[in-house]
């Protein structure tokens, strides 16, 4: 199971998907810190940098894209899992993919706790 000390960062600009995506990673087992944008998640991410060993963000997000956002995570902690949520589908949501050199997971809003939970195991154990 998760390890009591993990932290969760979740970062989406609706706050009804954002409280909807803590709830839903406090209910695995996070300890989790919301971010409203890509400006906050950043200085959360480095106040906890060492804690955080997740980033559930969404894509479409304005000034700062979660891709973007994702892309400069991933520069300081290569080893950080992240997952993209959006309710945008298709080329749309991903057209900034290919800056990444490893996969990253997508799920579309509104989602279930059994997908984020099954997406979330599914990262852990590909390391």
């Amino acid at each position: 199971m998760i390890d009591g000390r993990s932290q969760a960062l979740v970062v989406d600009d609706e706050p009804e998907d954002l409280q909807t995506l803590c709830k839903s990673l406090a209910h695995l087992g996070y300890d989790v810190i919301a971010a409203g944008d890509a400006t906050s998640a950043l200085r959360e991410f480095f106040a906890h940098r060492e804690s955080i060993s997740l980033v559930v963000t969404d894509v479409a997000m304005s000034p700062m894209n979660g891709c973007d956002l994702a892309a400069i995570l991933l520069k300081a902690n290569p080893e950080l899992r992240i997952v993209f949520v959006s309710g945008y589908a298709g080329t749309e949501a991903f057209r900034y993919e290919r800056r990444f050199t490893k996969a990253i997971p997508f799920l579309h809003k509104p989602l279930k706790l059994s997908e984020l939970e099954a997406q979330v195991q599914d990262i852990l154990t590909h390391v």
